[in-house]
């Protein structure tokens, strides 16, 4: 790898200045280095512990205080809206710092806790005494315990009584409990979608929604009542929900089903004219026919054996498992869509250092399921009617609200908190969020995902967010209803950070970051995506996502030192990091990304990406693939290792661009295939009597094909023969850590940030 100067020097200067890269204007002018806002990323101590004496006001609650209690340790208050009455009394100065001491138990809500600007300065902690936490947790839900013996034609259901404003979720010990069905396996496929062209071009039909589609009868011929049934559509990138209103028989034989909402995108599968699977959930004809579902009858209509005319109340109808005991029966149904709103009134009125620390929030869901409206901060919203309820947004459910929903608020924080059985995101960083910190979390059982992030678009916008940190979290378990969404979500902002996190067991992109579809200006700049572990993504349900996702132009913005394997879509992507439109001015480096469904690496549109010192293996199409080579260099790619078995580095596939057109500078790499080793095309397959085309135009002219001796291991890591690496002048890859650290492995990290020379 001797005589490398020229292209280092191309690849030094466009890290320091994006104006040597033959782009156009435009790209040079909306990846101007911009002015770096403050930074006040937030450090934990060690030990993350709340001190007792370092608050002015100090109250005491506990499941088993008193409404009278004063908040002393000794006579505690029974709620939390007891103690921050309390703590708004006690305060001299609404500013002054407070503390409220949770008690072991559960606090339940029966209505959304609000904090606002007065309220800053306070924390909300689990209580701590002789090196114990209590246990605790904010809930959403009312145990069900009145359960009754009944049966439907024969087969057996309990049900008990509900509020007629509950939330359509049920959880038993802790388990999401389905709803019927149809069909219980499989998919039924839409035959039509009324005045749509299935051979026009996409682009002129993708956001052709529609309120009604038509089945073939034989489809449907064993229901005839959709009251309360939503039809699930999985398609293209997104999954609707369309809750059905009719279904009305026609004279062709077919049944056409009608809703007040209308699906997002048109009813095709995808880019072809094939349309689109779906299925009923929430159907009441089919409840009885399967143990451990469940039906909200919010009408009391539903016809049992035992009540001919329904129970003429809001009732729940569950059909009992053989472990099921009634005597002893209960189960948790949530009253409260959002359990936490913490937010000021606007700019100079924000809320500030309101930290919340070792507390669980649990089971949060609405009564009736949000439509998605415009605007969604989108290139298409001036195509959508602003009138119009969506089943669905465009992308990655990014409408949805957070269970703990914040908005203008400065150094808030979220640490040691549990996040489980939640019908939508854990946590929204609505517009104005500074500073805020979500760490050593964990998000489980979510109906979206863990946090969605995104104010305005500009840093000269009030809503502007910047400086947000989620670090060291562990997510799993997400996309339960919502199966678009994105396990970390940031849209706009800037100088946020993404780092140490595991995530898995989702069905899109674990992390996404952008919010441009174009090469305008952009000040979502400066972004940290570090040390994350991503694995077990997709799951063959949903298309054309990355387990990391980025968009628009975005400089100073890195991605390094990420785990990422078993990642798979329905037929289309499934890539370890998409870098969609405008994708620009990027560092990606030190990743490891192995056993895809499609390429480890794929690149849309961009410029001056740099892709270096990575490890992408075992795609199952390619390594790297390119979709619309562009008139500027979209990446340069050295030091990287490339592995694959019976597949070119280099993608020739369909979604791709021929190989030979791709936009990028390539060098220094080292290659390897297992199955045909030495003998190994970099791209489109040739004669071995001619040359390579993919040389012929000057790529990797001083790259090796080498057997590094990779491996991979039962926990997802890989290895490599460090001594070949070094040889051929490639780093050893995880130079850090990936996933959640230990508290020791913080404080090293905070240390060495203090004083580099440790």
């Amino acid at each position: 790898m001797k005589g490398l100067d020229s292209f280092r020097r191309v690849m030094y200067n466009c890290l320091k200045d994006d104006s040597s890269m033959n782009h156009s204007s435009e790209i040079g002018h909306s990846a101007r280095l911009l002015p770096s806002l403050p930074i006040t990323r937030k450090e934990i101590p060690d030990n993350n512990e709340v001190v007792m004496s370092s608050y002015t006001v100090e109250v005491h609650a506990s499941p088993s205080g008193s409404p009278l209690g004063d908040g002393s340790l000794d006579y505690p208050t029974r709620t939390i809206d007891e103690a921050l009455a309390k703590v708004r009394l006690l305060r001299t100065n609404p500013y002054d710092p407070a503390i409220i001491w949770l008690h072991e138990g559960c606090y339940p809500l029966s209505e959304t806790l609000t904090l606002e600007e007065t309220d800053s300065s306070l924390t909300l902690a689990a209580y701590r005494k002789d090196g114990r936490t209590d246990a605790v947790s904010i809930s959403g839900a009312q145990n069900l315990t009145a359960w009754h013996e009944d049966s439907i034609n024969g087969k057996r259901v309990w049900t008990s009584p509900i509020p007629s404003t509950s939330g359509r979720s049920l959880y038993v010990k802790g388990t999401r409990i389905a709803k019927p069905r149809f069909p219980h396996t499989g998919m039924l496929k839409i035959a039509e979608q009324p005045g749509l062209d299935v051979e026009a071009d996409l682009n002129a039909t993708l956001f052709q929604g529609s309120s009604s589609f038509l089945v073939n009868s034989d489809e449907l011929r064993e229901l005839h009542d959709v009251a309360g049934v939503e039809a699930v559509i999985p398609h293209f990138w997104i999954q609707e929900r369309l809750p059905l209103k009719n279904l009305t028989s026609r004279d062709d034989d077919r049944l056409q089903l009608d809703s007040d909402y209308s699906t997002m995108l048109c009813l095709k599968e995808g880019d072809g004219p094939q349309m689109a699977s779906f299925y009923l959930e929430g159907v009441a004809e089919k409840l009885g026919e399967h143990s451990g579902e469940w039906l909200a009858d919010f009408n009391g209509s539903i016809t049992t054996d035992s009540h001919p005319e329904g129970y003429g109340e809001a009732t729940a109808l569950y059909v009992p498992t053989q472990e099921d005991d009634l005597a002893s029966f209960s189960a948790q149904i949530p009253l409260v869509g959002q359990l936490v709103r913490l937010g000021g009134k606007g700019p100079r009125h924000d809320i500030h250092d309101v930290r919340f620390d070792s507390v669980t929030f649990e089971y949060a869901d609405w009564h009736q399921a949000p439509s998605a409206q415009p605007p969604f901060q989108m290139r298409e919203d001036p195509q959508l009617d602003p009138n119009t309820l969506y089943a669905s947004d465009p992308q990655a459910a990014s409408s949805l609200s957070g269970v703990i929903d914040v908005s203008f608020a400065t150094n808030c924080s979220f640490t040691s908190c549990s996040f489980k059985h939640l019908e939508s995101y854990g946590i929204r960083l609505g517009r104005g969020c500074r500073g805020t910190l979500i760490s050593s979390c964990s998000f489980s059982d979510l109906g979206a995902g863990a946090v969605n992030c995104g104010g305005d678009a500009t840093r000269f916008d009030a809503g502007f967010n910047h400086d947000n940190e989620v670090s060291d979290c562990t997510i799993t378990r997400g996309g339960r209803t919502y199966p678009h969404c994105v396990a970390l979500l940031f849209r706009h902002g800037a100088h946020n950070t993404i780092a140490f996190n595991e995530v898995s067991d989702f069905f899109s992109s674990a992390i996404a970051c952008g919010w441009k579809w174009d090469y305008e200006d952009n000040d979502s700049t400066d972004n940290l995506i570090e040390g994350n572990h991503l694995h077990h993504l997709g799951y063959g349900f949903l298309n054309w996502f990355g387990a990391i996702y980025t968009l628009g132009v975005s400089p100073r913005t890195e991605v390094k030192n990420n785990l990422i394997h078993d990642v798979s879509a329905a037929s289309f992507g499934g890539w370890g990091i998409l870098a969609d439109p405008a994708s620009s001015c990027i560092v990606f480096s030190g990743n490891v990304i192995h056993s895809v469904s499609s390429e480890c690496f794929h690149l849309k549109t961009g410029s001056s990406n740099i892709v270096v010192n990575n490890l992408f293996a075992y795609g199952t199409c390619a390594q790297f693939s390119q979709a619309v080579p562009e008139n500027h260099i979209s990446a340069l790619l050295s030091h990287n290792v490339m592995v694959g078995e019976n597949t070119a580095p280099f993608a020739d596939v369909p979604g791709s661009a021929p190989s030979t057109d791709y936009s990028i500078i390539s060098d220094a790499n080292l290659f390897w295939d297992t199955s045909s080793r030495q003998n190994l095309s970099l791209s489109t397959p040739h004669d071995s009597a001619t040359p390579d085309p993919w040389k012929e135009k000057g790529n990797d002219l001083h790259s090796v094909i080498a057997d590094p001796d990779f491996e991979l291991h039962d926990d997802g890591s890989v290895s490599c023969n460090a001594s070949v690496l070094t040889e051929h002048g490639i780093s050893p890859f995880f130079s850090g850590i990936q996933g959640p650290r230990t508290h020791s492995e913080r404080a090293v990290a905070h240390l060495s940030r203090l004083h580099p020379s440790i």
